[in-house]
This record gives structure tokens, sequence and C-alpha cells, in this order.
């Protein structure tokens, strides 16, 4: 009886000891959401851009979107893709193709590649695109979508846009000024493909 009674406490006491370190471990690690978050913390002023985030088994995104107050229109979205069996660098060039593009931005109107570059492992891709605002005129947008392998089973591709013109026909001159600016805090190595 009593080696019955200490072997009770022998397994209680370690079952409570796991339960501390597994809830240790678990305190340690951070939700992938919060650090995709934190991608954007270095890039946006939270006074001028807004921030919000999902996540799914197959990806964790977080999108930025200015401000009204901020004075220009721009959205910038990170879509951090899971590829838990791994990945090849020839197989992101293959799943980063035209039709992934197209699919994409399937909302927006007049995609247009206008270059492509690489920096080691990092792809950039620039565009031209358009949306339909629902008084009917197009706004014009100035894009740069980098894919970015970070781990063995994680690749982050963002981009971000800026406005160019507006649907009124208006125009933005500080739109690609914006976007060679906060390009440059996202990719300070590699802002944009060379003239």
């Amino acid at each position: 009886m009593i080696m019955r009674n200490l072997a009770i406490i022998v397994l209680l006491i370690a079952a409570f000891g796991a339960a501390v370190m597994a809830q240790d471990a678990d305190e340690s690690v951070e939700r992938e959401i919060i650090t995709v978050l934190k991608m954007g913390d270095e890039v946006f002023e939270p006074e001028m851009w807004l921030a919000s985030a999902g996540e799914t088994t197959s990806y964790t995104t977080a999108t930025f979107q200015p401000r009204r107050e901020a004075g220009f229109s721009a959205v910038s979205f990170i879509n951090y893709l899971h590829f838990d069996t791994g990945y090849t660098l020839d197989g992101l060039d293959d799943f980063f193709n035209d039709t992934w593009f197209e699919q994409a931005f399937a909302g927006w109107e007049e995609l247009r590649k206008t270059n492509v570059c690489f920096n080691g492992d990092v792809t950039l891709h620039e565009f031209t695109l358009a949306y339909r605002e629902s008084n009917g005129g197009l706004a014009r947008y100035v894009m740069r979508y980098w894919v970015d392998p970070i781990s063995e089973t994680r690749v982050r591709a963002w981009h971000i846009a800026f406005a160019t013109t507006f649907a009124d026909g208006t125009t933005d001159a500080r739109g690609r000024e914006l976007l060679d600016e906060y390009s440059a805090r996202m990719y300070p190595d590699f802002p944009a493909c060379s003239r």
C-alpha cells in the first residue's frame, strides 16, 4: 500500500513537472501572427497606418493600410506562406508565376509586370496596376512584390503599392516617392530593381 501511494505521488509530481515545463515552452513560443505583424514595426508608423492580421494552417497574413489622415492611398500585404514539407528555389519561381499574380490580384485591373530582378535568394517583381473605384474611375498604382525565403518552411511574399493617379483623374506625384521610401525601409539592401 505504501509503495502504491509512493508510486502515485511520484507520477503526480512527474505529471505536474511536465505540465509546468510544457507551459513554460508554450509561453516562450510567439504566435506566428505576432511575428508577421512585427515585420511591419520598423516600416509603418502606427499613427499613419492601420494593421490587421489573420492566420490559417497554410499561411499567416498582415495588411497595412494608411489612415485617412495620412493623405495618400496605399496598401501593403505580407503573405507568410507555409511550405511545411519544404520547397526549392526553382519551385518558388514556378509557384510565383504569371498565373499566381493574376489570381492574387484578380480584383485589380490592368496588372502589368514592368520588371523582375534578384538579390541572392530574394526575387523582386515590379508592377503597374489599376483598381476600379465605386465611381467607375480607375485609380492607378505602382507596386513592388518581394518573394523572400525566410526558413526551410516559410516564404514571405510582401508587397506594397501606392496610388499615382486617383479615380477622378488627379495625380499624386508622391506615389512613386513614397514607394521608394517605404521600399527602402522594407528591404534596405534591395528596395528596387536597377533601372
